[in-house]
């Protein structure tokens, strides 16, 4: 090890100059984003039309039964759970119809998390300067291949739904635009380090930058949520192609008594930044989003789960087929993602709970298991 020396960076606003492409395709293509796609219910999502081929009628269909015919528009998800988007373009004889599947993700109220957010201290950038090029936490001539964060502070039961990661830097190179693989490690490697890779998402290098030059961070969405069962890292694998430059926001050496930044040296190593030739105590801007489930069902758990008379009236009753499931408390949640009230149990695999003064209508049950959360739907009526 030798020492570094650093002048760090310290985030500011920007507003760069937005280019706009006047330029209309011919060809009628759908296609839309979503701001606000994840957190917790009632859920304010924003979806913006990005079609291709000069549209002049549109057909939203948000995946709960309810539908708008504006080119951008705004829906409100009242009740916890996952939902599809499809929009559907018109321009004179032609149409196009594009979906994008599980891209809402509804939670339970009080139910979700960023990890680490907001950075403990300051946010900041580390550029090498002496004895090497490039960023610390990024690309540099030391041929770093991929930065990540450790997590050990995750109930059980949660469900790893997206991540946050914010950029202190990010250019690409003219002539490509390579995918860029952000990943979830378990922390079985050496020394408890990253080990075995439970989710990859890919986001083109284009995208982070754009999200760079508008000084927001960049989201990533898993098509399915990782079940969190211990310790995680997340990350990203850096670019090797020259012209292409990564670097995450940190926060300032010593904010924080151990730092959760790791990355992975030329030779394939992870190591933590304190015990490299950086030694640095720094958090990497790298927030995980972690809920509560949220009607994802567990199959297992799911077919061996009775929940009966359906509607109620009295008494709603439940039972795990498998006895060896016990049931460590029940709650009930309205629509809305009310908590209306809680059931501590005794550790048995069956119950009943009335609802003589409880509204008519749907409501969710939240079993807390031996072996895992599930959600189910349930009606009350008279």
């Amino acid at each position: 090890m030798f020492a570094q020396s650093f002048t760090i960076q310290v985030k500011a606003d920007c507003s760069p100059e937005e280019i706009i492409d006047l330029s209309i395709p011919d060809e009628l293509h759908a296609d839309f984003i979503g701001v606000n796609v994840f957190g917790e219910a009632p859920l304010q999502a924003k979806f913006l039309d990005v079609s291709t081929g000069n549209p002049n009628k549109w057909l939203w269909q948000f995946g709960d039964g309810s539908s708008d015919s504006l080119p951008n528009t705004i829906h409100i998800y009242q009740t916890p759970g996952v939902y599809t988007v499809r929009l559907t373009v018109y321009g004179g004889s032609d149409s196009s119809s594009f979906k994008r599947t599980n891209f809402v993700r509804v939670a339970v109220s009080g139910g979700c998390d960023s990890l680490n957010y907001p950075l403990p201290g300051e946010q900041v950038l580390y550029p090498i300067f002496e004895n090497g090029s490039g960023y610390v936490s990024g690309n540099n001539s030391f041929g770093t291949l991929a930065i990540a964060s450790y997590f050990d502070d995750n109930e059980d039961g949660g469900e790893l739904l997206a991540g946050l990661f914010d950029f202190g830097y990010a250019e690409r190179s003219l002539t490509n635009d390579v995918p860029i693989y952000f990943k979830v490690w378990d922390a079985t490697g050496t020394f408890g380090s990253p080990g075995n890779v439970l989710k990859s998402v890919s986001i083109p290098i284009s995208s982070i930058v754009q999200d760079y030059e508008f000084g927001r961070s960049t989201l990533l969405v898993f098509d399915e949520p990782l079940m969190l069962d211990g310790p995680f890292f997340m990350g990203i694998e850096l670019p090797q192609i020259f012209g292409d430059t990564l670097a995450l926001y940190t926060n300032i050496d010593g904010d924080v008594e151990i730092g959760n930044g790791w990355e992975k040296d030329g030779e394939g190593n992870w190591i933590p930044y304190s015990e490299t030739q950086w030694s640095l105590d720094i958090d990497n801007a790298i927030f995980p989003v972690v809920c509560q489930p949220v009607g994802i069902e567990n199959p297992y758990l799911e077919k061996s789960l009775t929940v009966f008379p359906v509607p109620a009236k009295d008494d709603i009753s439940f039972v795990f087929k498998d006895a060896s499931m016990k049931i460590r408390a029940v709650y009930l949640f309205d629509m809305t993602g009310r908590l209306v009230s809680g059931y501590p149990m005794d550790g048995s695999n069956f119950g009943n709970i009335d609802v003589r003064s409880i509204s008519e209508g749907f409501y969710f049950l939240r079993f807390d298991t031996s072996v895992g959360m599930i959600n189910k739907k349930i009606v009350v009526g008279r």
